[in-house]
């Protein structure tokens, strides 16, 4: 399968931890590492509900250019969201990249309508 480049319509940044001095010991930061255009299949949207908030769960799958310099303990930014990667996997031989991902958004409860 070769990836259409026309598709890769959606910029994202991926970010690795790293560590910087602080005032009295390193810092674990998250530090853009590289960046690149993806395409954004979605798999899932779900809601549900733990200690006391609701959640929305969302799984996609970015397909993207080949490089072997990305891993499941780095995270994804698409569009201001932070996506934590479930994992990486080779597109042919490799001719792209698919990173699966998800991300919890907190919501607010919903309002008790009943006063």
């Amino acid at each position: 399968m070769i990836i259409d480049p026309g598709q890769l319509d959606r910029p994202i940044t991926i970010q690795r931890r790293t560590l910087i001095d602080g005032p009295f010991n390193p810092i674990e930061v998250w530090a853009d590492h590289l960046s690149t255009w993806a395409m954004m299949r979605r798999q899932s949207e779900d809601e549900e509900f733990a200690a006391n908030q609701y959640y929305e769960v969302r799984v996609a799958t970015f397909v993207t250019n080949y490089t072997d310099d990305i891993t499941a303990v780095d995270r994804l930014v698409c569009e201001g969201i932070i996506w934590r990667i479930l994992g990486v996997g080779e597109v042919g031989l490799k001719h792209g990249l698919e990173i699966k991902c998800q991300v919890l958004d907190p919501q607010p409860e919903p309002e008790d309508t009943y006063g």
